[in-house]
């Protein structure tokens, strides 16, 4: 339903929607709250459940605040919207939220943030709403480990790792420098965004040996 790899697209029902576990797909361009959406307009009431599913057009994200409507209501909002499948656009993650940030309007917008469950407080004034945080996806952590390890990944030479290393002869007491050598490195790395949202940590262990078989300068 409207998912046609072009964004923009309107689908208006005059009367009331009723879900019945069907899938509304749409296409959205992720970014700030005016990112182009298809959108679905019911000029009624709605009730049941259905799903939703979000393709992205190469939206790279974005912070949001009152996000992007993809379903608007206009009459009563009984019926559920259940987002199916993650929907991400570049470090963001976006969630399936009802109802704008500051009214209740009963339409369905798509925010980088997860959604607010505000607990029930016994007191006779409840406590104001938790400000929205927004939400950075999971996958730029195991990036920025990659980017780690590729750093020394191709650090096949021991002259590429450390230079020469020299070795006291028993006999002699002279410096030598060995063609025999073996290297093992060990190591725990942890790291965390400024957000606090993406905590990492790995170890590592390598164990390599070589030897220099042929040396030579080249003649002039």
């Amino acid at each position: 339903m409207l998912a046609n790899n072009v964004v923009g697209d309107r689908f208006t029902i005059d009367g009331d929607y009723v879900g019945n576990n069907g899938t509304i797909e749409l296409d959205t361009y992720l970014g700030d709250d005016s990112s182009p959406t298809d959108r679905v307009i019911i000029n009624g009431s709605t009730s049941g459940q259905s799903y939703l599913v979000i393709n992205n057009l190469g939206g790279t994200g974005a912070e949001t605040r009152e996000g992007i409507k993809v379903i608007e209501v206009n009459g009563d909002s009984s019926g559920e919207f259940i987002q199916q499948g993650r929907v991400v656009g570049g470090a963001y993650e976006y969630y399936l939220h009802k109802n704008g940030m500051n009214n209740q309007d009963g339409d369905w917008y798509l925010r980088s943030q997860l959604p607010v469950v505000t607990p029930e407080d016994p007191d006779p004034t409840p406590d104001p709403d938790p400000e929205p945080e927004n939400i950075n996806r999971p996958e730029p952590g195991s990036y920025m480990f990659n980017h780690m390890a590729a750093n020394s990944l191709f650090l096949m030479r021991l002259h590429d790792r450390m230079g020469e290393t020299q070795y006291t002869d028993a006999l002699t007491g002279e410096q030598k420098v060995t063609s025999l050598w073996l290297r093992q490195v060990g190591g725990h790395n942890r790291s965390r965004d400024s957000s606090g949202q993406l905590k990492n940590q790995g170890n590592r262990y390598v164990a390599q040996m070589g030897a220099m078989l042929l040396s030579g300068v080249p003649m002039v």
